[in-house]
C-alpha cells in the first residue's frame, strides 16, 4: 500500500511540474505576444494550454470538477480549441496563406478534425472513432 501511495505522489508531482512548465511557457509567449503583437504567439499560448488541459485530463487530473459529465466530456470540449490553435499556429508559422491550395486543404482538415469528430463523439464513443 505504501508503494502505491508513493507512486501516486510521484505521479502527482510529475503532473504538477508538467503543468507548471507549460504555464510558464504560456506566460512567456503571452508576454511575447503583447511585446510584438505577432498573432503566432497567441496561437501558441492557446495550443499549449489546451494541450496541457487535455493531457492532464487523460491522466485523471481534471481541473473543472469531478462530476461524471465533466470527466466524460472534458476532452470533447477542449479538443476543438486544441485543433484550431494548432492548425492556426501551423498556418501562421508555415505561411500557408501564401499558398492558396495548401491553405484550403488545411482549412478542410481543421473543419473535419475540429467539428465533425467532436460532434460524432456525441453519438459514437471516442475509442471507436479513433480505431
Amino acid at each position: 500500500m505504501q508503494t502505491l501511495v508513493r507512486h501516486q505522489r510521484f505521479q502527482d508531482v510529475g503532473a504538477a511540474v508538467f503543468a507548471g512548465i507549460v504555464l510558464v511557457m504560456a506566460l512567456y509567449n503571452l508576454f511575447l505576444f503583447f511585446a510584438s503583437r505577432s498573432r503566432i504567439y497567441l496561437l501558441y499560448v492557446g495550443y499549449a494550454v489546451s494541450a496541457m488541459l487535455i493531457s492532464l485530463a487523460v491522466n485523471n487530473y481534471v481541473f473543472f470538477g469531478q462530476s461524471p459529465w465533466v470527466q466524460a466530456h472534458f476532452v470533447l470540449v477542449w479538443m476543438p480549441p486544441l485543433i484550431f490553435t494548432a492548425v492556426g499556429f501551423s498556418v501562421e508559422y508555415l505561411k500557408l496563406y501564401e499558398h492558396p491550395l495548401l491553405f484550403r486543404i488545411a482549412l478542410v482538415l481543421v473543419f473535419l478534425a475540429g467539428v465533425v469528430v467532436p460532434v460524432a463523439n456525441l453519438f459514437v464513443p471516442l475509442h471507436r472513432l479513433v480505431g
